[in-house]
């Protein structure tokens, strides 16, 4: 199979060309939209965004949805640490959160001094959604991540509060609609004739208060190197050092995600991360090919057992993943998100 001469991405990439030097185009794409960004002048209009909201009057100045994984953590510690924030840190707990997580949220929220609120949903009403999901259209995930946005605006609008910080990268995070997508119209449309709307109260909200609440993504503003990332986290907040897992081990199903990824895609998360990294210059490609020599067999996680008696799926249902898809189910009108996004309602790489 052909890939990419500069990273790791294959042929069979949604709408993957390659030019006569055999890069990819998602790697010009990085060259036109990433590698000219000067993060100097970016951390000072950041700077200004946060003297915005700043000490006015409210209990919290901003929110950070937390998962005890190393972006959300040290987005935290940066509103925190660096500009002074007055943080409400949010977890969503998914119920499949593992032991490393709990433990790095417990330990970075006392080590910061923040207030932190966990949120645990209905599990029962959660595993038939991740079910639904998982039958209909072969991911599971996006109720989770439907979960947390839905859980914070709500909080927010509740506290006042009038920022919510992620750790969302667009340059080492985004997907192609293809492959992911987790807007609430999709979610709707997924569960309708499934899930009842009082059982999706804790998935779904009133659009129009993204409006109210703003929301950035600070790896926008701030370079993002993961080593270093790791290290001030370790170093500075969690003398353990639990921030250097492999990617999302703040899930314990996480190996059974990207299964299924590589079985409808033939290949798996790591390979677009590790492809993001080279381009970033955050790894090389010799370095992505050594990492990936344990991660792209074809062998069953050993969650995978655990995953299918939660959800009470046979051996059946996972087969039939690689022939599911979400595109088949209402999402939003592509032209509507780019009204909102000239706007700046809504930023290019936002999920509604």
């Amino acid at each position: 199979m052909k890939i990419c001469s500069k990273c790791l991405l294959p042929e069979n990439y949604p709408h993957i060309s390659y030019d006569e030097a055999g890069v990819c185009c998602v790697c010009r794409d990085y060259e036109e939209r990433f590698k000219k960004i000067d993060y100097a002048e970016r951390e000072k209009s950041l700077s200004v965004l946060f003297d915005k909201y700043r000490n006015k009057g409210r209990r919290w100045d901003c929110m950070v949805p937390v998962s005890g994984g190393k972006d959300s953590s040290y987005v935290l510690y940066v509103c925190k640490v660096k500009y002074k924030m007055r943080v409400l840190a949010v977890n969503f707990d998914n119920g499949f959160t593992s032991v490393a997580a709990i433990r790095n949220l417990k330990s970075i929220t006392s080590e910061l001094d923040v207030d932190f609120i966990s949120y645990k949903p209905n599990f029962g009403i959660l595993k038939k959604l991740y079910r639904t999901f998982l039958l209909k259209t072969g991911d599971f995930c996006p109720p989770c991540s439907r979960g947390v946005t839905t859980l914070t605006y709500r909080i927010a609008r509740q506290e006042k509060i009038p920022l919510i910080v992620l750790g969302y990268n667009p340059i080492t995070d985004m997907n192609p609609r293809e492959i992911e997508t987790i807007d609430q119209k999709l979610l709707l449309s997924v569960a309708e004739g499934t899930i009842s709307r009082k059982e999706l109260e804790d998935f779904v909200f009133f659009q129009p208060m993204r409006i109210l609440v703003k929301r950035i993504n600070l790896p926008e503003y701030v370079r993002w190197d993961e080593q270093e990332i790791v290290r001030t986290l370790g170093e500075v907040v969690c003398s353990e050092g639990g921030f250097d897992g492999e990617m999302h081990f703040d899930c314990i199903m996480s190996p059974v995600a990207d299964y299924l990824r590589k079985k409808k895609w033939g290949f798996g998360k790591k390979v677009q991360k590790y492809s993001a990294l080279i381009r970033d210059g955050q790894m090389t490609r010799d370095q992505a090919f050594e990492k990936l020599k344990t991660a792209t067999d074809d062998r069953e996680p050993a969650e995978l057992e655990d995953f299918m008696k939660i959800l009470d799926v046979t051996s059946e249902d996972i087969a039939k993943v690689k022939h599911l898809s979400h595109l088949n189910y209402k999402s939003y009108n592509v032209n509507f998100l780019k009204l909102l996004q000239k706007f700046n309602i809504i930023s290019r790489d936002d999920h509604f």
